[in-house]
Order: structure tokens, then sequence, then C-alpha cells
């Protein structure tokens, strides 16, 4: 695997982290909805990257 992949890979469960955190104490702290949203934005973000990585990657 290349770098970039593990960057990617590491920056996808960074933003699944923060949405996941947010989506438990969303009520106990309301800043913490946009986080959720920037988490699950940046995870699919970075998730199609990835992909889009490994699909042009010559093999």
């Amino acid at each position: 695997m290349t770098r970039k992949l593990v960057i990617h890979l590491l920056t996808i469960t960074a933003c699944f982290l923060l949405f996941s955190i947010s989506m438990l104490y969303f009520e106990r702290y309301l800043f913490l909805i946009p986080l959720g949203m920037l988490g699950l934005f940046g995870q699919c973000y970075f998730t199609y990257r990835f992909t889009k990585i490994l699909l042009t990657e010559p093999k």
C-alpha cells in the first residue's frame, strides 16, 4: 500500500469516530451536530478518493 492510501484510511477512521461520538452525545452538547455532519461528509469524501486511487492505480 502506498503512503497516500494509508493516510486516507486513517482519515476515514478519524471521520467515522468523529461522526460516531458526536451522534452519541449530541443531546448533551448541541455543537456536536455540525461536527457530526462534517465527520460524515469527510468520511464520504475520503472514501471516494480512496476508491478512486485504488481503481486508477496501475497494478
